[in-house]
C-alpha cells in the first residue's frame, strides 16, 4: 500500500473539515460499546447497527490500522486538532496522545517517538496502529483473518454520580453497585463456547455477595439474538440496574448439543443426559445410549498379585473364623463385614505363618478403611478412595515359624460395618483370617479356636472368590482371582465411537482396579456409565482424583466425562475401583474428537 507524504496542510482539512467537530457519542453510564471494523469496509458496525466511515480501516503489514478521530468518537475520547502546530490531539483514559504530521512524530504524555511505529496517513485520514493504540484507550480487541476484520469492546466510565439508596432511613448514602459484563466475542455459532468476563463493582467498596444472570448460558443452541441480563448486589441489599447484553449467533452448527458435552464440559461432570444443562439452562438431548457401539480393540494385561475377599457386606450373626484364605507372595485382602449380633463385637483380621521352619517378612504396600459405621454400604467408596490415594506408611512385619500376628482389629456396635483393603507382600506361604470375637477373648486365641462361626468361607469352598472373567478375557488363576485389569489402547487404531464393557459378578469385581492406559496420539474424551442401579467408587486420572456424584452414579445420570487427551503423545493412566455397595457395573465410552 503507497503511504502519502505526512503534508499536514491538506490533511488538516480532509481530517477534521471545517473545525466544527461532531459531537462525541453521548456518554451513557458503563454502557458497553463494541465495533466491527473489517480491512477495506466502507462502513462499520457499532453494537451491531451499521455506521457508515469517512475512512476505511485497513491492513498494512500486518498490523491492523483504524480511523483515530471515528474510532475515538465513538468511545468518548476526546480528538483535536490544533491548527498552529498541525497536531491530531487524542486524551485517552490513560494518556494525551498527539501526532504531529509536519515533524512526523507522536508524543505520549509528552513522550515523542516516530509516527511511522503509531499510525499512517491514508487519503488524507490519520489511522493509528490498532495494537498500539488500544491499551492507552482502555480497549479489548479480537482479529480474524478470514476475513480480516477487528472487534473493539469498551466499557465507558459513567458520567455521573450514581444513584444512592433506596431506603429512605439510611442515614448514610450508599451508591448502588454497578453490574457489567463482556463476552469474548461479537458473533457465536450455534453450539459455540461463551466466554463472559464479569466486570461488576461496588463503588463503595462493599463487594458483591449476591450476583443474578438471566439468559446466561454456556453454548446457545438457536440462532438469532439471544439477551443475557445481569443484576448485582451489595452488602446493604442494594440492587445495581440491570445490564443486557445481546449475543448474536448465526445459523452455522459448530456442535448439537449432545457434541457439546464431549468437546467442551470440562472433565468431572456429567454429559449425555435426557435433559443435560448446559450452563444455567436445560437442554433436552438424545438419551445416550451405547447399544451398538463397537467393543475397545486394546490388549488387556492383569496383575500377579491375587484378591482375597470376604464378608461382600453380609451381617456375621455368630463368633468365631468367619474367614480363612491363602496367599503366597503380592496378595489383595478385600473385607467388607457387618455386626448382625446385638451387643458390641471385635472383628481382626490376623496374619498366620504355617512354616514350621522359616519365618516370613510381611510388608504392607497400600491400604484403606472405612471405619465403623451403620452407613457403611452408602459410604464405602471412602476406603476405596483412602486406598487409590493415601500414601501408605509402610508397615513390615516378621512373623515367626507357627506364629500369627494382627493385622487390623476394629469394634463394632450393633448394626455397624467395616471395608479394609490392604495389598501385601509375604517372602512365604501365610494364611489371612478374619475373626469376631468379644473384648475379652484374645484373637490370636480365637484364630487358633478350631470352631467356626456360621458361614465361614474358606478360598476354595463354594461362594469364594473366582477369577475375573467375562469379556476382560482374564484367564483363571486356581482359587483365586487376578487384582488388576489394564487396557493398553491404541488410539490412532480407534476412529469411531466404542465402548469396554466390564461386565462380571460383583464378587467377582471386589478389589479389582480396572486400568485404561492411553497412548494420548490422537484427541479423544474419555466417560464412565453405569449400565444400571448405583456405581460408587475411586476414579482418578495420571494420579489425579475424579469425584463422582453425590450418592454414586446411575444409568440416568448419563456419562461422567473423566478425561479428554490431546494428542501430544504423553500417555494418560486413568484408573477405576469400585466401591462396595455398587449393584450394577460399569461401562467405559471411548469418543473420538474429530471436528
Amino acid at each position: 500500500m503507497k503511504k502519502h507524504p505526512l503534508v499536514y496542510g491538506a490533511v488538516s482539512a480532509m481530517l477534521f473539515g471545517s473545525m466544527a467537530f461532531p459531537a462525541a457519542a453521548e456518554e451513557v453510564s458503563g454502557t458497553t460499546i463494541r465495533l466491527v471494523l473489517e480491512h477495506q469496509a466502507e462502513s462499520a458496525l457499532v453494537n451491531g447497527r451499521e455506521a457508515k466511515l469517512e475512512a476505511p480501516a485497513m491492513v498494512v503489514d500486518g498490523s491492523f490500522y483504524v480511523p483515530v478521530k471515528w474510532v475515538g468518537d465513538q468511545l468518548g475520547q476526546k480528538v483535536e486538532w490544533h491548527g498552529d502546530r498541525g497536531a491530531v490531539g487524542l486524551t485517552t483514559p490513560l494518556a494525551y496522545i498527539e501526532w504531529n504530521l509536519g515533524a512526523g512524530t507522536a508524543a505520549v504524555n509528552g513522550k515523542t517517538l516516530p509516527i511511522a511505529e503509531t499510525a499512517v496517513v491514508q487519503d488524507g485520514k490519520l489511522l493509528a496502529k490498532l495494537s498500539w493504540l488500544a491499551p492507552y484507550m482502555q480497549a479489548a480487541y479480537s482479529y480474524e483473518p478470514n476475513p480480516s476484520r477487528v472487534t473493539l469492546t469498551f466499557v465507558q466510565a459513567p458520567n455521573a454520580p450514581y444513584s444512592e439508596s433506596v431506603y429512605s432511613e439510611d442515614k448514610q448514602p450508599n451508591s448502588r453497585p454497578m453490574a457489567k459484563f463482556m463476552t469474548d466475542k461479537a458473533e457465536y455459532r450455534i453450539g459455540e463456547p461463551v466466554q463472559y468476563f464479569q466486570m461488576s463493582y461496588d463503588p463503595d467498596s462493599e463487594g458483591l455477595p449476591e450476583i443474578q444472570w438471566t439468559g446466561k448460558k454456556d453454548a446457545f443452541f438457536e440462532a438469532g439474538t439471544h439477551p443475557v441480563t445481569l443484576r448485582v448486589r451489595d452488602w446493604k441489599y442494594n440492587w445495581s440496574k440491570p445490564f443486557t447484553l445481546n449475543i448474536t449467533v448465526k445459523d452455522e452448527v459448530l456442535y448439537t448439543p449432545v457434541e457439546y458435552g464431549w468437546y467442551e464440559r470440562a472433565p468431572g461432570t456429567l454429559i449425555g443426559r435426557a435433559s443435560a444443562v448446559v450452563g444455567a439452562d436445560v437442554v433436552e438431548t438424545a438419551e445416550l445410549s451405547s447399544e451398538g457401539l463397537p467393543e475397545l480393540s486394546g490388549s488387556v494385561k492383569q496383575d500377579s498379585r491375587v484378591r482375597l475377599v470376604s464378608g461382600n457386606g453380609a451381617s456375621f450373626e455368630s463368633e468365631g473364623l468367619l474367614y480363612k484364605g491363602k496367599a503366597a507372595g503380592k496378595a489383595r485382602i478385600y473385607a467388607h463385614y457387618a455386626n448382625g449380633l446385638d451387643r458390641e463385637e471385635r472383628l481382626t483380621a490376623v496374619i498366620r505363618n504355617p512354616s514350621r521352619e522359616k519365618a516370613v517378612t510381611v510388608k504392607v504396600e497400600k491400604e484403606g478403611k472405612l471405619a465403623p459405621t451403620l452407613y457403611h454400604r452408602a459410604n464405602g467408596f471412602a476406603a476405596v478412595w483412602e486406598y487409590l490415594n493415601v500414601p501408605p506408611e509402610g508397615r513390615e512385619l516378621t512373623i515367626e515359624p507357627g506364629e500369627t500376628a494382627v493385622l487390623d482389629a476394629f469394634a463394632l456396635q450393633p448394626g455397624q460395618g467395616v471395608v479394609a483393603i490392604r495389598d501385601l507382600t509375604a517372602s512365604g506361604n501365610v494364611e489371612i483370617g478374619w475373626i469376631a470375637h468379644r473384648g475379652e477373648v484374645e484373637p490370636l486365641e480365637a484364630y487358633a479356636d478350631p470352631r467356626a462361626a456360621a458361614g465361614f468361607d474358606e478360598a476354595g469352598s463354594a461362594g469364594a472368590v473366582r477369577e475375573a472373567s467375562g469379556s476382560l478375557g482374564l484367564a483363571a488363576s486356581g482359587e483365586f482371582a487376578y487384582a488388576d485389569a489394564v487396557l493398553l489402547l491404541n488410539q490412532q487404531a480407534v476412529t469411531e465411537f466404542s465402548k469396554w464393557t466390564i461386565d462380571t459378578p460383583a464378587i467377582e469385581r471386589a478389589g479389582t482396579v480396572y486400568t485404561i492406559k492411553l497412548d494420548n496420539k490422537a484427541k479423544a474424551s474419555i466417560a464412565l456409565r453405569a449400565t444400571k442401579g448405583i456405581v460408587d467408587g475411586s476414579l482418578r486420572v495420571n494420579g489425579k482424583v475424579v469425584a463422582l456424584p453425590q450418592g454414586g452414579l446411575t444409568e440416568r445420570d448419563g456419562a461422567l466425562l473423566v478425561h479428554r487427551t490431546d494428542g501430544t503423545g504423553k500417555e494418560v493412566v486413568v484408573e477405576w475401583m469400585e466401591a462396595p455397595g455398587s449393584t450394577r457395573t460399569v461401562e467405559w465410552l471411548y469418543y473420538p474428537l474429530q471436528k
